[in-house]
């Protein structure tokens, strides 16, 4: 909810009685309900008289956000009628910055300035009014907060937006929810309005009540991952042994394996790799779908059971080693060709005749050195008869 402002008088004012004030910091949500088509003025800081003041007010459309004091007008942004719209100003002597943030708007905008008066007078505050009479917004204002004696960052007046609660509670003068037409200030400093007779509530803009910074639940190592994993794995250093279940897509790139890795990879989709080459045993059982992979050359012991449902497509490395084993050639595929014999029985007829008596060599010569059929020779010659 938020306060809806409508007419002259209706302002919530507070005597904060800061005197000269050098250092100061406001933020608010705002929201034009009718486009007056004149100076509206959603907050101001003054002490009565037309000098020393700083205000937050639209131009004479009605609908172009300025922030202006003693020495000058800075345009700030646009509005949107019935668009709500975050500002914060932070404003050290005659520096500033202003951050500005609609709801329709993916980022926030900032102005800075340093051109500025030296010092404000700021003995009052006025929400939904200046120092200038008849200047009323006709809309909405909520999550007013006031820090003095300090100058936000822009990085801090952009950390307000989106809660009503401060997120930095250090040098805050005062706050107003304003989520209902009420006085009070919820700060604890006891810093409550005065006025806002005739105010009524709206819906207020879109920002919780609390914020609180984002917390990142991590799951245990072991957990099971499902879809994609998409990650570059460190080198291995140690023995690692467990079980990586992937029921989605894994792309990654794996590092070279420096120790014993034992573990088992089950993957029930696509598995594309480009894998390390192998400096040291590896033992598991790889099953996969679809192995599209290059094979590094194989430098040490593998030792594993490789099941492809799928397809395997893979470029085989280069032999570095001994192949030993059998070579069966069909019958079919050898021819022998033999040459004749030095000696052999089918010999041609001998230079000396077979039946001289007299021959040199008989074949039935009783004096021979070497008989047949001799008894007593140490190695008989018995051979059989040729064959041919």
């Amino acid at each position: 909810m938020a306060v809806r402002f409508d007419a002259s008088g209706e302002a919530y004012t507070r005597a904060i009685s800061l005197g000269a004030t050098t250092q100061f910091s406001i933020s608010c949500w705002l929201k034009i309900s009718v486009d007056r088509n004149a100076l509206s003025s959603i907050w101001s800081l003054d002490n009565g008289f037309a000098s020393g003041y700083a205000l937050l007010q639209t131009d004479t459309d009605g609908t172009t956000l300025l922030y202006s004091d003693g020495s000058a007008n800075r345009t700030l942004g646009s509005l949107t009628v019935g668009t709500w719209c975050y500002v914060g100003i932070a404003v050290n002597g005659a520096n500033g910055t202003a951050v500005l943030q609609r709801t329709s708007d993916a980022t926030a905008t900032a102005t800075t300035w340093s051109n500025g008066q030296a010092s404000t007078n700021a003995d009052t505050l006025r929400i939904c009014a200046s120092v200038f009479s008849g200047q009323f917004l006709n809309g909405c204002v909520a999550a007013f907060k006031i820090w003095t004696g300090a100058t936000l960052s822009q990085a801090e007046l952009e950390a307000e937006i989106w809660a009503y609660v401060p997120r930095r509670t250090a040098n805050v003068k005062s706050w107003y929810p304003l989520l209902a037409a009420e006085t009070v200030d919820f700060s604890g400093n006891a810093q409550t309005l005065s006025g806002g007779s005739g105010t009524t509530t709206e819906d207020g803009p879109p920002i919780s009540w609390r914020s609180r910074t984002r917390t990142v639940i991590v799951p245990p190592a072991a957990a099971s991952v499902t879809g994609d994993l998409a990650a570059t794995l460190p080198p291995l250093t140690a023995s690692a042994t467990g079980t990586v279940e992937v029921a989605g897509q894994l792309a990654a790139a794996l590092p070279p394996i420096g120790a014993s890795l034992t573990a088992v990879v089950d993957t029930t989709a696509v598995l594309a790799a480009t894998l390390p080459p192998l400096t040291a045993t590896l033992s598991g059982d790889v099953s996969v779908n679809l192995l599209d992979a290059t094979l590094p050359p194989l430098t040490a012991s593998l030792t594993a059971d490789v099941t492809v449902d799928g397809t395997l497509n893979a470029q085989l490395p280069a032999l570095t080693t001994a192949i030993a084993g059998e070579v069966e050639i069909p019958p079919n595929d050898i021819t022998v060709t033999s040459s004749g014999p030095v000696r052999g029985w089918a010999a041609g007829s001998p230079g000396d005749d077979w039946a001289t008596g007299d021959s040199a060599r008989a074949w039935a010569s009783s004096s021979a050195a070497r008989s047949w059929n001799a008894d007593g020779a140490a190695r008989a010659w018995s051979a059989l008869p040729p064959t041919s």
